[in-house]
């Protein structure tokens, strides 16, 4: 650069280089970042007779920047994600023309599940959200007294703290139409463990159980075909629902490559 502002007699500016620095011999190696302003200094007969030169740090602008881009590529593929999720709940919940009103209202309730995890993750700036709060906090209007969880906590990435969030709302809205919870005196108890042949995956447990159980055969409705679309599709897992004499049991099985961690 003085070279440069030598030979062509005028300024030369450069914006954002990389500074690698070793502040001593066995120290990590750091970069910073700095806008350089290289200008010639003349004699009274117009003689270049030196350069003067002056350094702007912006390490912390670029890095600034950088960070803001990456947050508009990660709202952008999240905005997508959502869109996605969106149209496949659209999608389930109105292929029966029949009952528009039913369709709506269920339609309704999956947006405002959407919602709620969406709430979750913003005040914890969409690094992390728990899994006990997702699984059991779910239960709207429903005594907490009739939910047992058990589980060491763990925190999901946002992508399947989303797709999770949709599973445990369709469980909860079945057992509140159909299952343990229509009745005051059935409860459910959801548990979780780690798959103890494949340590990268996660097991979960929902067990309804109730007093009576009138043997009604266990049919493929909107929120069966929605589970089995998330958990198979989306999360890449497994899906077995039966129906016990005492209550439903859903067990399912997803891989925790995207998890962000143990809570500690």
């Amino acid at each position: 650069m003085l070279t440069e502002a030598i030979d062509a007699g005028g300024s030369v500016t450069r914006e954002g280089l990389a500074i690698r620095i070793h502040r001593s011999p066995d120290s990590v190696e750091e970069t910073s970042f700095v806008d350089f302003f290289c200008n010639p200094v003349r004699d009274a007969d117009g003689g270049i007779y030196g350069v003067f030169v002056q350094g702007v740090d912006r390490t912390e602008a670029m890095r600034a920047a950088h960070h803001q881009r990456m947050l508009m590529d990660e709202l952008n593929h999240r905005v997508k994600n959502t869109l996605a999720t969106i149209q496949s709940m659209a999608r389930q919940s109105f292929r029966d023309p029949s009952d528009l009103d039913s369709a709506r209202y269920a339609f309704e309730a999956r947006i405002m599940a959407l919602s709620r995890v969406h709430n979750i993750l913003a005040d914890r700036l969409w690094e992390a959200v728990p899994l006990t709060a997702l699984l059991c906090g779910n239960a709207q209007g429903t005594d907490p007294a009739r939910i047992s969880c058990r589980g060491e906590e763990l925190l999901l990435s946002p992508k399947t703290g989303v797709a999770l969030a949709i599973v445990s709302h369709e469980l909860f809205a079945n057992a509140r139409r159909h299952g343990a919870l229509r009745a005051g005196d059935g409860r459910v108890e959801i548990s979780w463990e780690f798959d103890q042949m494949a340590l990268d995956s996660l097991v979960v447990t929902w067990r309804e159980i109730q007093p009576e159980q009138d043997g009604a055969p266990l049919r493929q409705g909107m929120g069966l075909r929605i589970l089995r679309s998330i958990v198979e599709g989306e999360l890449a897992g497994s899906l077995a629902i039966e129906l016990e004499q005492r209550g439903l049991i859903c067990t399912f099985k997803v891989g925790l490559l995207e998890a962000a961690g143990i809570a500690g």
